[in-house]
């Protein structure tokens, strides 16, 4: 018998406590504007290209070794 009292007044505990919690977020006003998704942005294309099929593509000679150094692809200008 105890064991449900004590079910009991935690079921009525965890009840309270989360409608407690959700009164203020529901009666919260709404200040400011709405929130609006992003709309998304579209472009035409400009160019395509075409390349033959890697199948198709001999493979490459093995060169030197490639230099440790970094290299800038687009240095400052």
């Amino acid at each position: 018998m105890k064991t449900k009292q004590v079910f009991t007044w935690f079921a009525t505990l965890v009840l309270t406590v989360t409608l407690i919690g959700a009164v203020p977020a529901a009666a919260a006003p709404e200040e400011g504007p709405a929130f609006r998704p992003p709309s998304p942005k579209f472009s035409n294309a400009v160019a395509f290209d075409v390349s033959p099929a890697l199948r198709d593509m001999q493979p490459r000679p093995p060169g030197p070794p490639q230099p440790q150094e970094i290299k800038d692809v687009r240095p400052d200008r």
